[in-house]
């Protein structure tokens, strides 16, 4: 059976009557190989005192909580964005008319041509564990002029802090998000690094200042050995909880067994925990 192509605008006609609310698509055609129906949107609000504010806060906690206790989760409120001309609408009495909010639209259009600069691992960027990422790793992202039009980008952090990012006043223009595409390799541990916080999120609660750093050194070190991110994040989690796993005289043993067979590595550890958990990271070293 054949697939059927939706009439166009019936998804956005479903959302709409959904939220009840004006929604923006950040899909564009150019993103061919992404579904319409799992790329993000927005959603506009009539104000602060909108009370879906109030709860999509609380499904953004909810969600992320839910992701520490399983250890993995990919967020789906990415934030809370204010336009710069938000005031001066809101002070309009005339309402916004759901499927008729050229502001919005706007800023949808705003939000997927800053994708559209990056490369394509920033398709990404609506993620607020990828934008707090890039934001921590300095790499010399201009942010007012990448957001210029946007007021401020509110979103939890890892440890449920709410950030916020500003732009520029203005019209967006054509700035490019990354200075010379040095963001690369930033992305690519990504997927390893958030993963590895969620997993000490079971356990530790508020991460430390410099654990991103911490991470990221601990992945690229797993690398080396690990193919897969599942593998990576664990090993890098296990490497922070457990100062002295790293220096366990089998481990080179037990990264070969895992290249070889393909067993995971956070069952792995279970089994093997036993034998570095509690122990400081010179304990082999003073046996010998």
């Amino acid at each position: 059976m054949e697939d059927v192509e939706p009439r166009p605008g019936a998804l956005r006609a479903a959302r709409e009557s959904a939220w009840a609310r004006p929604v923006h698509t950040l899909y564009d055609r150019d993103f061919g190989r992404h579904q319409e129906a799992t790329f993000p949107y927005l959603v506009r609000l009539a104000d602060a005192q909108d009370p879906l504010l109030a709860s999509s806060i609380e499904w953004a906690v909810q969600e992320h909580l839910v992701a520490c206790a399983q250890g993995n989760g990919a967020p789906r409120i990415g934030g809370w964005l204010q336009r710069h001309d938000d005031e001066e609408e809101d002070a309009d009495p005339a309402p916004s008319t759901v499927g008729h909010d050229p502001a919005g639209t706007s800023l949808a259009r705003q939000l997927t041509d800053l994708m559209r600069q990056g490369s394509k691992s920033l398709i990404r960027i609506w993620d607020r564990r990828v934008l707090h990422t890039l934001r921590l790793a300095g790499q010399g992202i201009v942010w007012d002029k990448a957001l210029r039009g946007i007021r401020g980008w509110h979103y939890l952090d890892h440890d449920l802090r709410l950030q916020t990012l500003a732009g520029a006043e203005g019209q967006p223009g054509r700035a490019h998000l990354l200075a010379a595409g040095q963001c690369a390799d930033v992305l690519g541990l990504c997927g390893a690094v958030h993963r590895a916080q969620y997993l000490l999120l079971r356990h530790r609660f508020p991460l430390p200042q410099d654990i991103h750093d911490t991470l990221t050194e601990k992945v690229i070190t797993a690398r080396r050995s690990l193919d897969y991110v599942e593998d990576q994040a664990a090993y890098a989690a296990e490497a922070v909880s457990a100062p002295a796993f790293e220096h366990w005289p089998r481990l080179p043993w037990l990264l070969g067994v895992l290249q070889r067979t393909r067993q995971e590595m956070s069952d792995a550890l279970d089994v093997w925990r036993a034998e570095w958990a509690g122990k400081p990271a010179d304990h082999w070293r003073a046996q010998a």
